[in-house]
């Protein structure tokens, strides 16, 4: 796993290739860091993503804008998911 920085003249961004996810987004003009720091005390992770739902599925199945998806989701707290 690495992070990777893009930034341009307002913003910069923190990615993590693991899975794309986004770590930090902070102002080039006010050094104002908009995503959770991921303070062990509280909550260690940075993810502001809890995508595409918190809780579980009747029979494992969603409906996405009229497609049915079979969803089956770790217990592992790492982010991991299959479709």
């Amino acid at each position: 796993m690495g992070i990777v920085e893009l930034k341009n003249d307002k913003i910069a961004i923190k990615v993590n290739t693991h899975g794309a996810e986004l770590v930090s987004l902070k102002s080039i003009e006010t050094d104002r860091e908009y995503m959770w720091c991921g303070d062990a005390e509280y909550w260690g992770r940075v993810s502001p993503v809890l995508f595409p739902f918190v809780e579980s599925l009747k029979d494992s199945v969603t409906d996405i804008t009229g497609w049915f998806m079979r969803i089956y989701l770790s217990t592992d707290l790492q982010g991991t998911a299959s479709l």
